[in-house]
C-alpha cells in the first residue's frame, strides 16, 4: 500500500508552490500517494499543475500590507496576534486531515502549524535565520529563537540549499550559523525546470526580448505591474508580462508588442525563460533558484520592505549574477543597459533531495511498524 505523503506549501506569491514541485514530482515516482493542501493563488496553482492529486484548503495566514514607506512593518507587527491565531487554526485543521485522510507523513513549507505528533513531519524553509528591518533590528535574537522553537516541532528541516556556505544561493538566511545536522539537512536547490526543455509549448508571443515575471503580496504586486506596463510602452521590444495571477486565464495585448497573461504552466514557463533575452523578476528565493538552474541572468526588482529579498538582490549583485535595483528607482531603460554587464554563474547541480526523502521514507515505515 503506498504511502500518503500531504504537501503544504505557504500561500505567500507562487514560490512555495514551485519549489515543492519537484518534491512532489520525486514522490509519484516512488509510488506514493500525494496530497495537497494550501489555499488562494498556491492552492490554485498546485490544481492546475495537478489535477489528479486531492487538494484540500486550509486557511492561510492572510498577511497583507499597506504601499508606502513603513507600511511593512507597521502591518506585520500589527498583524502578529492574528498570524498566531491562524497558526493555531492551521494546526487544528491538520490534525483533521491527518485522521480523516490517513496521512503517514507531512511536509509543510513555510507554515509553521503543520505538524503532528501522529506522524513524522518535516518544515522546509531558507530562512532560517530572519532578517528584520532595520528599525527592529533589535528584535532578530528573539525572531531566531521563536522561529527555531516553531521549527522543533518537526522530525526534520530541509533547506533548500547546498551546504558549503561558500556556494551558497541563501547566504546568511541559513548560513549565519551552525545548525543541528540530525534536525537540518540541506537538500540543494529546488526548480522543476530544466536547461534540456524539449517539451512541446504554446506562447502567445512568436519572439520573445522581455520576459516580466510577477508574484507575491498585494498591493506591490500590482503596483509593479503597474510600473512595467508604462515603462514598457516605451520600448520598441517584445514583451511578455506574466502576472501571477492564477483566478482565471486570461490573455490581453497592450498594443502589438506587449502581452499580458496571468499565468503560465511549469512547461510553458521553462519555455519562455530559456528564450527570453531578458527577464525581470521579484528577487524571491524560488525564482533564483529557477533562474540559476537555467543559468539564466535577470533584473531583480526586490518586493518594497521585504528585507529578504532585498538582501538576496544585492548580494547576488555583487556576485555578478544578477542586476538589482529597488522598486522605486525602476527605470526600464537603465536597468536593460545594465544587465548587460552581469551573467550567469554556472552552479553544482548536486542534488540531495532523494536521501532527504530516503530518510524521510524510512521514517514513516519506522512510524508505521510502532502502530503494527
Amino acid at each position: 500500500m503506498p504511502y500518503k505523503i500531504l504537501i503544504a506549501p505557504l500561500n505567500w506569491g507562487l514560490g512555495h508552490a514551485t519549489r515543492c514541485m519537484p518534491i512532489i514530482n520525486e514522490l509519484l515516482e516512488r509510488g506514493c500517494e500525494v496530497l495537497i493542501a494550501s489555499d488562494g493563488r498556491t492552492l490554485a496553482l498546485l490544481q492546475a499543475e495537478y489535477p489528479q492529486l486531492k487538494a484540500i484548503e486550509i486557511p492561510g495566514y492572510q498577511i497583507h500590507y499597506q504601499s508606502g514607506e513603513g507600511g511593512f512593518v507597521k502591518t506585520m507587527v500589527g498583524q502578529i496576534p492574528k498570524i498566531l491565531h491562524l497558526i493555531y487554526k492551521e494546526h487544528r485543521k491538520l490534525q483533521q486531515i491527518v485522521t480523516f485522510y490517513e496521512v503517514d507523513a507531512v511536509i509543510s513549507d513555510n507554515r509553521f502549524g503543520c505538524w503532528s505528533k501522529k506522524v513524522p513531519c518535516v518544515f522546509m524553509t531558507h530562512q532560517l535565520f530572519i532578517k528584520m528591518p532595520t528599525p527592529l533590528r533589535f528584535l532578530e535574537p528573539s525572531v531566531k529563537w521563536a522561529n527555531f522553537g516553531w521549527i522543533r516541532q518537526y522530525d526534520r528541516c530541509w533547506v533548500p540549499d547546498f551546504a558549503d556556505p561558500s556556494v551558497s544561493l541563501s547566504g546568511d538566511l541559513a548560513h549565519q550559523f551552525t545548525v543541528d545536522k540530525e534536525r537540518f539537512r540541506f537538500i540543494g536547490p529546488l526548480s522543476r525546470l530544466k536547461t534540456n526543455h524539449l517539451i512541446d509549448t504554446t506562447l502567445p508571443v512568436s519572439k520573445l526580448d522581455i520576459l516580466m515575471v510577477l508574484s507575491g503580496p498585494e498591493p506591490q504586486r500590482t503596483l509593479f505591474e503597474e510600473l512595467l506596463l508604462k515603462q514598457a510602452k516605451e520600448i520598441d521590444r517584445q514583451v511578455l508580462l506574466v502576472r501571477g495571477v492564477t483566478e482565471k486565464q486570461e490573455i490581453r495585448w497592450k498594443g502589438d508588442r506587449i502581452c499580458v497573461i496571468n499565468y503560465l504552466t511549469a512547461t510553458n514557463l521553462n519555455a519562455a525563460l530559456l528564450e527570453a533575452k531578458v527577464v525581470i523578476a521579484r528577487a524571491g528565493y524560488s525564482t533564483i533558484m529557477d533562474l540559476v538552474a537555467l543559468e539564466k541572468t535577470a533584473i531583480l526588482v526586490p518586493t518594497p520592505e521585504q528585507t529578504e529579498q532585498e538582501y538576496l538582490a544585492h548580494s547576488f549583485q555583487k556576485r555578478g549574477l544578477f542586476f538589482a535595483v529597488d522598486q522605486d528607482n525602476f527605470n526600464l531603460k537603465h536597468a536593460l543597459e545594465r544587465v548587460t554587464h552581469y551573467s550567469a554563474i554556472p552552479v553544482e547541480r548536486t542534488n540531495k533531495l532523494t536521501d532527504a526523502i530516503d530518510e524521510l521514507l524510512g521514517l514513516v515505515k519506522i512510524s508505521k511498524e510502532k502502530e503494527a
